[in-house]
């Protein structure tokens, strides 16, 4: 799960360089926010644990499931 979720991090930061304005881009570097998600993925440090762990004891193989605003994909990969 680490490996999918980095993968699907380096993506999405990926995307972000190529889209967003120049302005939006250098307050990101400044605040080193892509860094820290690719870091923290990298780590294996749990995302939202709590909410994680919740799905992890009720989501049962085979329900249809939906992550409505997923960001980075950590929920999706985990309903996966």
């Amino acid at each position: 799960m680490v490996r999918a979720a980095r993968a699907i991090a380096q993506g999405l930061i990926g995307y972000l360089r190529r889209h967003l304005p120049k302005p939006v881009k250098d307050t990101l570097k400044q605040t080193r926010v892509a860094s820290v998600v690719q870091r923290k993925l990298s780590q294996g440090v749990p995302y939202e644990p709590d909410v994680c762990g919740t799905i992890e004891r009720f989501v049962q193989p085979g329900w249809t499931c939906a992550d409505v605003g997923a960001n980075v994909g950590v929920i999706t990969q985990l309903l996966a």
